[in-house]
């Protein structure tokens, strides 16, 4: 006689195997630590190919829709992206790349969002709230857009 706790786990194993094989990223509520690799000189700030940032350690950040202001979309096509970074005395390089089967470069109506990317940077203690801000929770954002298909 299969005992329930055995068929649990192996509910539980199938679960796990199907996440893994179809490369399901999972989003959770501890955050994600990028660390910035050091680099003696100039960062490749306009060369995303360079092999200086294979020297880091990259990042994959899941993502969620956007389903608290208009346009409210429910899913995402872009279920995580990757993000790599690099420091020297003065300056710091983020790389963010995501594959997207689409170009999407410009915007025309409130619904549509070209392929773009912004940063977070909190000016005060703690985590600021991650959609798009909050009264009181100040940032500096930087947002990029020099976005290409990987």
């Amino acid at each position: 006689m299969i005992k329930r706790k055995h068929i649990l786990f192996g509910i539980i194993f199938l679960c796990a195997i199907a996440i893994t094989f179809s490369k399901t990223p999972l989003a959770s509520s501890q955050g994600v630590s990028l660390v910035a690799g050091w680099v003696e000189g100039d960062l490749p700030v306009e060369d995303s190919d360079s092999s200086l940032w294979q020297q880091t350690t990259a990042v994959e950040i899941p993502l969620s829709a956007q389903n608290v202001a208009k346009p409210i979309l429910l899913d995402t096509k872009i279920k995580s992206v990757t993000a790599r970074a690099l420091q020297n005395a003065s300056q710091i390089a983020i790389l963010v790349e995501w594959a997207d089967s689409t170009q999407d470069d410009s915007s025309v109506a409130l619904q549509d969002f070209r392929d773009a990317v912004a940063l977070q940077f909190p000016l005060a203690e703690g985590q600021p709230f991650y959609c798009m801000g909050q009264q009181g929770g100040n940032v500096n954002w930087v947002h990029l857009c020099n976005c290409e298909n990987i």
